[in-house]
């Protein structure tokens, strides 16, 4: 009887180490999964001023999701990147680059050469009126024009902010209007802004 019962805990404890061991096993290979991951992640972020094709092509091997953002506007421009022209990715720059590990994502902030005209154009042209100032001009604008209510919701409802020449602004945004009868209806605003931010200047305007 003794001997039977030493059998079973030497079966027991063996059973017990076994079990032990493949746990231990299962939690090291997570820590060595995230390493990767975190490693890969790094890798992307290191991508800044390689091609758009190279920093797609790496994304897709470590498995991130791929974002694209335009430097000069700041719109996304994943779903208008043609990934089966290879000349067209390769025109573009990577500026910067932000990859998470933990999301396994990666938003690579992407210009060429018509960006990288159009941002040193935005440069000179903030020095003397910010897109700021005339955002606001055009919502003031907008107020004369529309004395019922004129509200210009050029942050949500923001559609294009773009560097026309070293003097101008192009804007457009979604705006709200009132009526006389107090019904308010939602359209869009167009503008061309020059001058300066002490005096800036609404050269056209149009709501449609």
């Amino acid at each position: 009887m003794k001997k039977f019962l030493t059998i079973i805990f030497t079966i027991i404890m063996v059973v017990t180490i076994t079990a032990c061991g493949s746990g231990s096993e299962e939690e090291d290979e997570k820590p060595k999964e995230t390493n990767e991951i975190d490693a890969n992640a790094e890798k992307l972020n290191n991508m800044i001023g390689e091609n758009l094709f190279d920093g797609i092509k790496a994304a897709k091997e470590y498995d991130f999701a791929i974002k694209c953002i335009s430097e000069s506007s700041g719109n996304d421009m994943t779903d208008y990147i043609n990934e089966s022209d290879e000349n067209e990715i390769k025109s573009y720059e990577i500026t910067d680059s932000h990859a998470v590990g933990g999301s396994k994502s990666v938003t690579f902030t992407i210009a060429n050469d018509i960006d990288k005209h159009n941002s040193e154009l935005k440069e000179i042209l903030s020095e003397t009126l910010d897109n700021g100032h005339a955002w606001l001009a055009v919502e003031n604008y907008g107020k004369t024009q529309y004395t019922n209510g004129f509200e210009l919701n050029y942050i949500a409802g923001r559609i294009s902010e773009d560097v026309v020449d070293e003097n101008t602004w192009f804007l457009k945004a979604k705006c709200e209007i009132t009526g006389a009868d107090g019904s308010s209806a939602e359209m869009v605003c167009e503008a061309h802004v020059s001058g300066t931010n002490e005096a800036p200047e609404v050269n056209d305007f149009i709501v449609y």
